[in-house]
């Protein structure tokens, strides 16, 4: 992948019979945008941006993620990320804990069209924890699709800006997760 600056980053990239793993080296500048053809093939984007400080992860917008099944810590730690997945189709995601932790800008654009798919979600712990600008606004039509949530405590720890209208009809089935699990900590404003 090239940088604006025509500058080399370096990608880690491992592939097994059952998974890919990408991940991008730490050094890389906030303003690279990360390539297109990347993620049609690609399960598992756990850590792929985690902690990257100042990464905006410029480009996901156009990823559709039909594949990706393992997105923990995916953007965590990603304190200016803000991108629109309005065209990710996640249909096979299962694993998304702390997917969005830490990314205190992250408004949650384009999440509403994810409803036809957070069906396959089974942990989602701690997915949006300390998203301070986080609203949630559109999760309301995925409510519906998250009874097959298994863990999703701590989902919304600490989402300052979190509008508990945008969870109306969440109902999840498992019997030691509630909404108010979903909550814990969280910050009135």
């Amino acid at each position: 992948v090239c940088s604006s600056d025509l500058s080399f980053i370096n990608l880690s990239y491992m592939n097994t019979s059952e998974s890919t793993t990408v991940a991008i080296d730490k050094r890389v500048p906030s303003d690279v945008n990360v390539a297109r053809w990347l993620p049609e093939r690609l399960t598992n984007g756990g850590l792929m941006f985690a902690y990257n400080n100042d990464f905006l992860a410029l480009g996901v917008e156009h990823w559709t993620m039909r594949n990706l099944t393992d997105a923990h810590y995916m953007f965590a730690g990603l304190s200016n990320f803000n991108g629109d997945l309005s065209k990710w189709e996640p249909s096979q995601l299962k694993i998304a804990y702390e997917m969005f932790k830490n990314c205190t800008a992250f408004e949650g654009r384009g999440l509403e069209k994810w409803a036809p798919y957070v069906t396959s979600i089974k942990e989602a712990l701690g997915m949006f924890r300390n998203c301070t600008a986080f609203e949630g606004r559109g999760l309301a039509k995925w409510a519906p699709n998250v009874k097959s949530i298994n863990d999703a405590g701590d989902m919304f720890k600490n989402c300052q800006s979190l509008k508990l209208e945008n969870l109306k009809g969440w109902q999840l089935t498992h019997p030691l997760i509630n909404v108010h699990s979903l909550l814990i900590d969280r910050k009135s404003t």
